[in-house]
């Protein structure tokens, strides 16, 4: 009777058994938990320490990178900048050496170079002209004697304006400026003599375009005319026009080889004409006197051959 009563608890202890096993497997549980849960905070402290060592190497790395491309930049950036230094240098040292050069072919053209002034007086003689009649510096020709003017028969002498003439419109008149240019060579070099711009003036003995080569010296004279008919003075503006009032001539001196050009240039007052209503005053003189005048030589000198060929090697 005393057994039955035992074994009837049976169930009862098996029971507390198993949930003492559940509660202990439940602590093991909690417990490997736990350390499975520290083991991976670990884990993840030690990962990030990791990728922060990490990133910290690779921003050192961009850093080392960043500083060597800044440092192969600037020996890049030296090398450029001493490399044009030295072209620099090299195309100063050419234009040096060919300025040197050119001083030195200037200086060996000038040597070589004809010096010629020219003068110009008032008038010319008879032999001014190559055997034409003299004529003063002013004559005034009836309209009846102009045919003779061709022929060079005429004694200009006798047409001479030696006091103020006042003309009407019924009066026809053909007015004569004459000049002497005295062209004289002192050098040792002939001169080649180029008229280049004479207007409204005639250069007797000259044809168009013609050069004058004057020897060593030498000496050569040419005889410049104005013709002015009367009708050619009717107004005030006719009167100034800078091709009747003023002696405009414009020579080149040149070696006969042709490497240098000088350039001069008269400009000389002839003012002989103004209006007095519908009369035409003639003054014997300009208001300004002059006796002779020299060519003044504007501009630069000129090295022909030598300037073209600069500019054809440049190009």
């Amino acid at each position: 009777m005393s057994l039955s009563l035992q074994w009837g608890d049976v169930p009862t202890w098996f029971s507390a058994v198993s949930t003492t096993g559940a509660f202990i497997a439940a602590g093991f549980a909690a417990s490997w938990t736990a350390r499975t849960a520290k083991s991976a905070d670990a884990q993840v402290k030690v990962v990030r320490e990791q990728a922060a060592a990490e990133r910290e190497q690779l921003d050192l790395a961009k850093n080392e990178a960043e500083r060597q491309r800044a440092l192969a930049e600037s020996a890049e950036e030296r090398a450029r900048e001493a490399d044009k230094r030295a072209v620099e240098a090299a195309e100063r040292e050419r234009v040096l050496a060919e300025a040197a050069e050119v001083r030195f072919l200037r200086t060996q053209i000038d040597m070589r170079a004809p010096t010629v002034y020219v003068r110009a007086t008032p008038g010319s003689s008879a032999s001014d002209t190559g055997g034409l009649y003299g004529a003063p510096f002013l004559s005034a020709v009836p309209s009846e004697k102009m045919h003779e003017i061709s022929t060079g028969k005429i004694e200009l002498g006798a047409y001479h304006v030696s006091r103020q003439m006042t003309l009407t419109e019924d009066d026809d008149m053909l007015f004569i400026a004459t000049v002497t240019l005295e062209l004289v060579n002192c050098s040792s070099f002939p001169a080649r003599i180029d008229f280049v711009s004479y207007p409204n003036l005639e250069l007797l003995g000259l044809r168009q375009g013609q050069e004058l080569v004057i020897p060593p010296d030498e000496t050569r004279k040419i005889v410049a005319r104005r013709r002015l008919a009367k009708w050619q003075l009717r107004t005030e503006e006719d009167i100034n026009d800078s091709e009747v009032s003023f002696l405009q001539i414009e020579y080149w001196v040149r070696d006969l080889g042709m490497n240098l050009r000088d350039t001069y240039r008269f400009n000389q007052d002839v003012r002989f004409f103004k209006r007095d209503g519908s009369r035409l005053i003639v003054e014997p003189e300009p208001p300004y006197v002059w006796h002779e005048v020299f060519g003044a030589q504007v501009g630069d000198r000129l090295y022909e051959r030598l300037d073209l060929r600069n500019a054809s090697g440049s190009e």
